[in-house]
Formats: structure tokens, sequence, C-alpha cells
């Protein structure tokens, strides 16, 4: 017989790396530290992520090569080969999964991604409550597919889950649209960070600096931000400066297309950053280009920096930006619109810092860490 240790509490990340969804399961882990539970993290493999955790003395376990645990929805078709693999690595992870939470006997197990359900699976052999935190529009951001399409993919984070976390509006409203009777079974817990209190070091009078944070894969659009650069040198013989912080595929691509439209002098990539605040004091304003994001953690940041935030009218995205408020709005992929919000700000310096203290008071009213401490209410209620 399965006996819990109380107030124990099993954290299932997605990654490895340190990127914006494991630095949010910090906070996440902090909040609950603060509600005295005792968080333990499982990682699919030993990376970044792992190195933070040992430096904050959060007990974790990383898996290997062999047994880590896989993606449940798909992005592609594989090669039988690789296919095969993935099966072996299925069950593998399962056996690893179950014995290792039989040893460290949690209360309850939080699922921090759609994209893995080895934490439901335990959790339903084992009978132990599951909550499933939902951080990502799964198909609309990263193309991947649930088996069985959309509708059968949420009904399965439903009813292997006592409670459905959302972390925007967005991504609840979606669910409930495609399962008008999950309403009751879904709470949507805004993402919080704490208040760094930034010293701004730009001037109205220099430069215009953008800044885009994010992987530079197709879905967060980054060749939204360079081509409305380009447009403004080419067609206004505008000059501003984008800095570009972020790592993946899509990197060679603009690394090519900034260096062939000789835009080099205007664009900067400075790759993956552990700390983006010496970003968010030298720079502007803040771009979010994203196809779909399911909050946005970066726009927050920007927001906490005091700068005004264009960013494209989809998903949480449009939760966040008040138009001309806090920044602006403009339809994904639509460059030259983009192109257009960056030039009134080059054209109105002063409305850089109106409606960056706009966009950090806006912070301060519903985005700090507190937002977290609602995890506890769910837990104490399921």
């Amino acid at each position: 017989m399965y006996l819990s240790i109380k107030n124990r509490i099993l954290l299932i990340s997605h990654t490895g790396k340190l990127y914006g969804a494991n630095r949010n399961n910090i906070k996440i882990a902090e909040s609950l530290i603060k509600f005295n539970y005792q968080v333990i993290f499982f990682a699919p493999m030993k990376d970044e992520f792992c190195d933070y955790l040992k430096f904050s003395n959060i007990r974790h376990y990383s898996f290997n090569r062999i047994n880590r645990y896989p993606y449940w929805v798909k992005l592609k078709k594989k090669n039988l080969l690789i296919s095969v693999f993935d099966i072996i690595r299925k069950y593998t992870s399962l056996i690893s999964s179950f014995f290792l939470t039989i040893y460290l006997r949690p209360e309850v197990i939080i699922s921090l991604s759609s994209t893995i359900n080895i934490g439901a699976v335990t959790a339903r052999i084992l009978k132990i409550k599951h909550i499933w935190y939902l951080q990502e529009f799964t198909e609309e951001d990263f193309n991947y597919k649930f088996p069985g399409g959309t509708m059968a993919g949420y009904k399965y984070i439903l009813k292997h889950s006592q409670r459905v976390i959302t972390i925007s509006g967005s991504l609840q409203n979606k669910i409930i649209k495609i399962l008008p009777g999950s309403k009751g079974k879904i709470v949507t817990i805004l993402n919080g960070i704490s208040d760094l209190q930034i010293q701004k070091l730009t001037q109205t009078n220099e430069t215009l600096k953008l800044l885009f944070v994010g992987r530079l894969s197709e879905g967060k659009r980054p060749f939204d931000a360079v081509l409305a650069i380009k447009h403004l040198k080419e067609t206004y013989n505008i000059d501003v400066n984008l800095v570009m912080v972020g790592e993946g595929i899509e990197r060679a691509r603009l690394e090519s297309y900034i260096e062939n439209n000789n835009l080099h002098h205007s664009i900067t990539l400075e790759g993956f950053q552990d700390n983006i605040v010496p970003f968010l004091s030298a720079c502007h304003i803040g771009l979010m280009c994203s196809e779909m994001e399911a909050f946005g953690l970066v726009t927050i940041e920007y927001m906490m920096g005091k700068m005004p935030v264009i960013g494209s009218n989809t998903g949480a995205t449009n939760e966040l930006i008040e138009h001309m408020v806090n920044g602006f709005l403009y339809p994904p992929g639509n460059y030259l619109e983009l192109a257009r919000h960056i030039k009134y700000f080059f054209d109105n310096p002063r409305e850089i810092e109106r409606m960056g203290n706009n966009g950090y008071n806006l912070f301060k009213e519903k985005y700090l860490t507190n937002n977290f401490d609602k995890l506890h209410e769910v837990i104490v209620n399921i």
C-alpha cells in the first residue's frame, strides 16, 4: 500500500534547460516552500536547470539518455529506429519514475507542462493526487500534436488530473471552448515575478534600442523583428538598434540574413543569457512577436523594466498589453505594422516613458510573485 509523506510535492519538468518555463517553475517551487511544502523536482536530463536547483539547495533527480522520459505529444513523423527508441524510453522512464516515486512518497504530483504525461501515468498507477500545470499553447506555439487530436488530448489531461491549472485566461478559454464541461476543473494562476526595481540607463535622445528575448524558433517569429528593422532603414532611413537574446534553430538563418542585408550594425545576437536585467536596463522597448503565447513571462519582465511592449495580438499577449496604454498590439506576422509602431516611438520619444510607467504600474498591480500563492489553495482543496 502506498503511504505518502504529508506536504511533500513532486514537480515534474519537461526540460533540463533554464528557459522561461523552468524559470517560472522555480518561482512555483519557492512559493510552495514558503508554505512549508517539501519540494522535489524531476528533470528529464541533467543540464543547467539541475545546476540551478543544486545551487539553490532544492532536491531533484534527473534521468539519463536511456530512461529520459519522452514527450507524449508529437512534432512530426519519425523514422522507425527513433520511434522504437522512444517506445523503449517510454517504458524505462515509467519504471524509473514508478520506483523513484514510491521511494520519495509524495502527497501530490504536479506535471509542469502539457508535453509530458509521465507524472499523470505514475500518479494514476499509485493513486496519488495529480495536478496538471499547463504553461503553453501546445499546438499553436510549438506545433506539437496531441495523440488522437486536440479534443482527445485535453480530455486525457482533464481525466488524469484532480485539477488543471492554466497560466492565462486565453489558455483556459481555449480548453473550455473545446470541452464546455471542463470549467469547474480548471483554475487560472497568472505568472508572477519579483520586482527587481531596475535602474534605467536609457536616454530619450539616444539611438532607439529594441529588445527581443526568446527562443529563436519559428513560433517566436524573430524574423518579424528583423524585417521591421530592415523596412525602417530602407523606407525611412531610420536607424534603430535591435538586441536579440536567445538561442534556437533559426539562429544560423538569422545570421545569414543579417549579414546579406547589411544589418549587422543595427542587429546583434547575444545568445542565451542567464541574466537579462542588463538588457532590460539598457533598452527602450520590448518586442513580443510570438505566434501564440500562453502567458509570456518575458512580457512582464519588459514591464518590470519600465519598457513599452509591442506584441502580437494573440494568446495571452493581448491580455498583458493594453493598446496605446503600455504598448501596441499588431497582427502576428505583419512586420510592416510592427515597424509602424516602432516608428511611432522614434517620432514620439516621450511616449516611451509614459507607456513604460503604465506598464510598470500594471506589473506591480497584477504580476508579482504572490500570484503563485494560489497554488497552495488548489493543493489544499483537492
